[in-house]
């Protein structure tokens, strides 16, 4: 009697399931969002409570293992800028395997020079400094704020010389983005930044990609950081064009120095 009892309720149990499944499913939306908020408010308490055990028992060893999103990036851009000095050199290494070895910056001078007068703004942006022709420095030269790129020197007297930021609108300067080896043009936008022009956006760009000089056989012996990306988006006027925003890697205004890359008389030749 027991067994025929429960064999007839397992139909029953079956379709009592199936017909509540079915009215849930045909159920308004606007009834199921009360039923869920209803819920939530009847049992706000016991789910604070699992929440905060959570965190408790979970939470220390999350945080330990998370790394924030400014530390990520650092860590990816030291590890590209490593990676393109590597690669360099491997190819110096190669192309000179038959002469003595020695470093990139092989002969090189680094005179630091004081700035006496700075202008930034939009029409130019523009050091004088207090270094020049007696110091063997000469137009087209490098300067380094910070160990990065910050412009190049435009005109040089006995004592003293000027530098041409990459911030200013009449600044050109070939460039290349992250790990991509394509060459670009860096031009300044005026104030503190500048732009990179013409690449396609088949090109991966992220905010925080580390913009390089590319080396200038006789000025540049390898390729050193000049800024990263502030922003980027594809171009109103070109959708299939990137249009990229630099911001330099060093406080430029706040520089009471600079450094002049002067190349060895074997660079020049």
């Amino acid at each position: 009697m027991r067994t025929k009892r429960s064999s007839a309720s397992k139909p029953l149990l079956f379709s009592f399931l199936l017909l509540a499944g079915l009215m849930l499913l045909f159920v308004p939306q606007s009834f199921s969002d009360k039923c869920r908020l209803a819920f939530a408010s009847a049992f706000q308490r016991p789910l604070a409570v699992g929440r905060d055990l959570s965190v408790l028992l979970y939470g220390h060893e999350r945080s330990a293992s998370v790394v924030s999103d400014s530390k990520y990036r650092r860590l990816r851009n030291f590890q590209a800028n490593t990676a393109l000095w590597l690669r360099e050199e491997r190819q110096k290494v190669e192309e000179l395997s038959k002469l003595p070895g020695r470093t990139v910056w092989g002969g090189t001078s680094f005179v630091v020079a004081d700035i006496i007068t700075s202008t930034m703004n939009k029409t130019c942006g523009e050091l004088l400094i207090n270094r020049g022709k007696e110091d063997s420095l000469a137009e087209g030269q490098f300067v380094l704020g910070e160990s990065s790129i910050i412009g190049t020197v435009h005109s040089v007297g006995s004592h003293v010389a000027k530098v041409k930021l990459i911030t200013d609108p009449e600044s050109k300067m070939p460039v290349s983005i992250a790990n991509l080896d394509v060459k670009r043009v860096m031009k300044g936008s005026g104030g503190h930044s500048a732009k990179v022009c013409l690449l396609p956006t088949r090109y991966k760009i992220e905010t925080g990609d580390i913009v390089w000089a590319r080396k200038k056989p006789g000025f540049l012996n390898g390729s050193l950081i000049v800024g990263t990306v502030a922003r980027c988006k594809s171009s109103d006027e070109t959708p299939s064009i990137w249009e990229i925003i630099v911001k330099p890697s060093c406080s430029i205004e706040r520089l009471n120095s600079v450094t002049v890359i002067v190349p060895g008389p074997e660079r020049n030749s």
